[in-house]
């Protein structure tokens, strides 16, 4: 009988005592992994479509992009299509990237290819994001569709494609537009 009672306060103890742990061990990782709202941490693309030109702006992480291009497996695998060389300075990887970009991305407006006619990077000093500036322009008149296609190495993109409406709003009036 004894050996019962002890038994059974033992499983509470040992319960108690588990759950102490789980619980403990749960709230470290989610202290350790917090969650950011409405942030994404892959690649990022607007795609604006403007009179005789379309713009795109790459938000991605350097230190990302440096690895997936650093992978020479990857390479001799097909999934990248260039390897960047060790020890670049900022600007050159910069001069890298841009010839990646260059080379690897297709600009299509009512299914004609359209060259990237510029390309700058914005770096960001207070974190590893760079942003990337591309234009190619175009003389559809009447643009039916608009697409894009970026290098491997860049991964997944998380693309945004728009057509501004542009009106001038005079002082304290109302304006609007219809959405389609």
């Amino acid at each position: 009988m004894n050996a019962l009672l002890f038994a059974g306060s033992f499983m509470r103890v040992f319960s108690l005592k588990s759950l102490f742990v789980v619980t403990a061990l749960v709230m470290f990782l989610v202290m350790r992994n917090p969650a950011y709202a409405h942030t994404v941490e892959e690649t990022t693309a607007q795609i604006i479509l403007r009179d005789g030109q379309v713009e795109i702006r790459l938000q991605t992480d350097r230190a990302h992009w440096v690895e997936a291009v650093s992978d020479s497996s990857a390479f001799l695998l097909g999934e990248i299509d260039d390897v960047i060389p060790h020890g670049l300075t900022i600007k050159e990887q910069d001069a890298f990237f841009k010839s990646v970009l260059q080379e690897q991305t297709l600009v299509r407006v009512n299914n004609n290819q359209q060259a990237i006619a510029g390309i700058t990077v914005i770096e960001n000093e207070q974190s590893q994001k760079m942003t990337i500036v591309m234009y190619a322009t175009h003389k559809s008149a009447n643009v039916e569709s608009i697409g894009v296609s970026f290098p491997k190495s860049l991964g997944n993109i998380h693309s945004s494609f728009t057509k501004p409406q542009y009106r001038m709003i005079p002082a304290g009036s109302y304006s609007s537009v219809k959405l389609k």
